[in-house]
């Protein structure tokens, strides 16, 4: 896992997460309620046409 071997590199806390983030578009990581909120969506009737999809809530990481 990333966050380990950020960890195992001596980087603490702060530093991870500023480590981790720099790849992100976003430059952040999502956040539960984001992740709740496509969840809530894809439950929704405003999603029934939607079938045999992949959903990324991750703030564009696997763009980069």
């Amino acid at each position: 896992m990333i966050a380990a071997r950020a960890t195992a590199e001596g980087r603490t806390g702060d530093e991870v997460r500023e480590w981790f983030t720099k790849d992100i578009p976003l430059r952040r990581m999502v956040t539960a309620d984001e992740v709740a909120r496509a969840v809530l969506f894809l439950a929704s009737d405003d999603a029934s046409g939607i079938t045999g999809q992949a959903f990324s809530v991750c703030g564009g990481y696997q763009m980069r």
